[in-house]
Order: C-alpha cells, then sequence, then structure tokens
C-alpha cells in the first residue's frame, strides 16, 4: 500500500524502500510527490490545468491534442501563440479585441454585411472606389494609406514599444465608424495625429507611474509588535533543487534573522515558492511570535494562502499546511511587495542555491549583504 512507503511520523517519504523497490526512475517521480503534514481525505484532481480544477478551455485544448488531423493541430496551435502574445500586450482591452475581430474577419465591414445580406451595397464609405473588405479597409483605401504614411513620423517622437500597428489599425476603424455613423470626414494625418497625441499623453503617464513606484520602492517598517518576514526561493530545474532564502525585521528595522534552507528534490519554482512561504510561516511559530506579516515578490503564492479552500493545485500541499498553521497565530498576513523591497531574501536565496547550504544567523546578516539595507527607513507603516 502506498501509506506503507511514507514515514507517518516525520511525514516523508522512506527514501530507502522506495529505491528498492521501484525502478530508478520511477523512484526519482515518487520522491518529487508532496506530503502533507496532516493526513487529509483523498480527491479528485483535473491533471490538465495547474489549478487542478475543471475548466472547459483545458478539455478543449485536450481534445485538440487528439485530433486525427496533425495539420489542424499545427494550425491551432500557431494560433494559440498569435492569441497568447496579443492578449499580453500593454494595451487596452478595446484595442486588442479589435485586433482580435480583425484576425477572425468578424468587423462588420460593409463587404461581411452585404455577405449576410444585411446591406444592399459593399462600396468603401471613404473613398468609394472599391468594396470595403477587411485588406481593403486597413491597407489599400487611400485615406488608410496616409495614415500608414505617417507611421515614420511616429517613429521620429520616440515612442517605440507601444504597438504602432495596433494602435493605428484601432484609430483607423474608430474614424470609419465616426465616417458612416457621424458623418464626420476625417483624413489620415487627423487620424495619425490623435495617435501620436494618444500615445504620447499615455507615456507621460506611464513615466510617473513608473516615478511614483520607484519612490515607494524601499521596505516600509511594520506596525509595532508586528514582525515582518520577506522571503524568496532560487530554484535549479536541472538538479529539481532549491533554496529558500528570508530575513525577519521588527518595526525599527532591526534584523532579527536571517536564514537560508536547501531542499532536494523539488519539482518546480513554483513548488519552490510554496516550499519557501511555508518556511517562512513555520519558522515565525517556532519564533514564538503571534503578529506577523509575510512578504513576497510572486503574486501567485501570496494569493493562493489567503482563502481557506481546498487548493487542488501542484503546490496544494504546502498551501494545506500553511492554512493549518494560521490558526497558530493571532494576525498574520499575506502580502504582495515589489521585488526591490525583497532584495535581500532574493540575493538570500540566489547566492546560497550555488553552495547548497542551509544556514541560520540569530540577530544579523550575510556578511556579502550591503549592510545600508540590512536596516529599513522608518517609514509609515503599510
Amino acid at each position: 500500500m502506498v501509506l506503507e512507503l511514507i514515514d507517518s511520523n516525520e511525514c516523508i517519504w522512506k527514501q530507502g524502500l522506495i529505491n528498492d523497490t521501484f525502478l530508478q526512475s520511477d523512484a526519482v517521480n515518487i520522491l518529487q510527490i508532496l506530503l502533507a503534514q496532516e493526513a487529509h481525505e483523498d480527491f479528485l484532481v483535473w491533471g490538465e490545468e495547474r489549478s487542478g480544477e475543471f475548466s472547459v478551455c483545458s478539455a478543449y485544448k485536450l481534445l485538440q491534442k487528439n485530433l486525427e488531423d496533425p495539420t489542424a493541430y499545427a494550425l491551432q496551435t500557431r494560433s494559440s501563440v498569435f492569441y497568447k502574445l496579443l492578449w499580453n500586450l500593454d494595451l487596452p482591452g478595446k484595442i486588442k479585441i479589435t485586433i482580435w475581430k480583425i484576425s477572425w474577419n468578424y468587423l462588420p465591414t460593409l463587404a461581411n454585411l452585404k455577405f449576410k445580406k444585411l446591406v444592399t451595397t459593399s462600396c468603401c464609405p471613404r473613398c468609394a472606389s472599391a468594396e470595403e473588405s477587411m485588406g481593403h479597409l486597413f491597407r489599400r483605401c487611400p485615406t488608410t494609406v496616409e495614415v500608414w504614411s505617417e507611421l515614420n513620423y511616429l517613429h521620429f517622437l520616440n515612442i517605440q514599444g507601444m504597438e504602432f500597428e495596433e494602435w493605428l489599425t484601432w484609430a483607423i476603424w474608430k474614424d470609419r465608424n465616426r465616417r458612416v455613423h457621424d458623418r464626420k470626414i476625417i483624413t489620415g494625418k487627423d487620424t495619425s495625429n490623435f495617435v501620436s497625441k494618444y500615445m504620447e499623453e499615455l507615456k507621460g503617464l506611464e513615466e510617473n507611474i513608473c516615478t511614483k513606484r520607484r519612490e515607494d520602492v524601499s521596505w516600509k517598517a511594520p506596525p509595532s509588535s508586528v514582525i515582518k518576514i520577506n522571503f524568496d526561493s532560487a530554484f535549479d530545474g536541472r538538479r529539481f533543487r532549491s533554496v529558500s532564502g528570508m530575513v525577519a525585521r521588527d518595526a525599527r528595522g532591526t534584523v532579527l534573522f536571517t536564514r537560508t534552507s536547501f531542499h532536494e528534490r523539488v519539482v518546480s519554482a513554483f513548488a519552490a515558492e510554496a516550499l519557501a512561504c511555508q518556511l517562512a510561516v513555520s519558522t515565525g511559530f517556532d519564533k514564538g511570535w503571534i503578529r506577523v506579516i509575510i512578504k513576497r515578490d510572486s503574486l501567485t503564492t501570496v494569493k493562493k494562502c489567503k482563502p481557506l479552500k481546498l487548493d487542488k493545485s501542484q503546490i496544494g500541499v504546502f498551501i494545506r499546511n500553511i492554512q493549518q498553521m494560521k490558526s497558530n497565530f493571532q494576525e498574520i498576513s499575506f502580502n504582495l511587495v515589489p521585488r526591490p523591497t525583497n532584495e535581500l531574501a532574493h540575493a538570500l536565496a540566489t547566492k546560497m542555491l550555488k553552495g547548497g547550504k542551509s544556514v541560520y544567523l540569530e540577530g544579523k546578516a550575510f556578511s556579502f549583504m550591503d549592510p545600508r539595507t540590512t536596516v529599513g527607513r522608518s517609514r509609515e507603516p503599510d
């Protein structure tokens, strides 16, 4: 039975028994399976989603893999790459949705409307020289040609990296609709000027936001009597091992301890983060602290630690252990922080991954740390 392969007292696999019983490749996979600190009932997990929860999207992807026609699957793969890039663009949703509609020929151009017998004419409303197809609207129409000719001017304004073509495509469709519905005549130069001005405003807004973020990236002291533990992890995917790094400081910014912990048979960077979070919580409990703030620059792990519902993902074991330990604290919270404010924990994890050591220092930091950053600035509690 599987139970016979587990040391119930230590909640670990019986490594010797597993290595003697199974092939080496199988033994490695078994030893990488995570174990909870306390026994629990089994539950079903959907293996095609990282969350462990069934979704129609994952079922659709699974069916696509089983298509008999490899060409159809290859086409689907190429499309998925395109749409992944599209949805990850730093653009407003209205522009991305417009591009998505164009990719499927879903825009209500007059050619499409005539095909569906909703209009009687498909002549371009801007130039009246050809049918308003997708190719004519966005490439061949004289008004559009004038818009694209301004593209070099936009580059001259030094606003690279803001997806010119997507912005211009959206603007062309927007101004075309104003021509059709509002009877407003808009030249190609007007459209280009609108886009350049709009993008410049966004660029200025983005610079202001970045400046404000840079001003707020310093470490912030916790409230009085609360301990803040910053943690991070470093993962070696070739050897399936990781190092957890953490720094605990009080309301004055004084370092209470620094710690690194080396772990073998870690299946992923995802698991390494959750393991580091579990170690941070357990360390706070072992210290007898009752009011703790746990900080990390990974949104996924932080979000999973907050709810009390069953987590079926790969790191569900760690999340379950963390949820069980939360009841030992009078107050505990999990918060996301920018990477610069988590630099000490990050430096610990990455530095010690090469050496593969577990080290604990009471009341001080490691020698390689910048002494100017081991004591936080005196700021308002966050």
